[in-house]
């Protein structure tokens, strides 16, 4: 939804002359990409060693 809201802003500031508004989606558009994976992983990660911990306590093999 962020990348959807971010694009909508980028797209507003088409032929609009420059602005510390702008400069600072410019500088979003550029950093993002950078962030999102390790921002992504880190909770997911996070998640799925939480969802293991869950199953081996009930029983499960650590193999599954």
């Amino acid at each position: 939804m962020r990348v959807v809201v971010l694009g909508g802003f980028v797209a507003s500031l088409r032929d609009k002359p420059q602005t510390a508004w702008s400069i600072r989606v410019v500088q979003a558009t550029q950093l993002a990409p950078s962030l999102w994976p390790v921002l992504f992983s880190a909770i997911v990660g996070n998640a799925l060693h939480g969802f293991a911990d869950w199953k081996v306590e009930r029983g499960a093999s650590l193999m599954v």
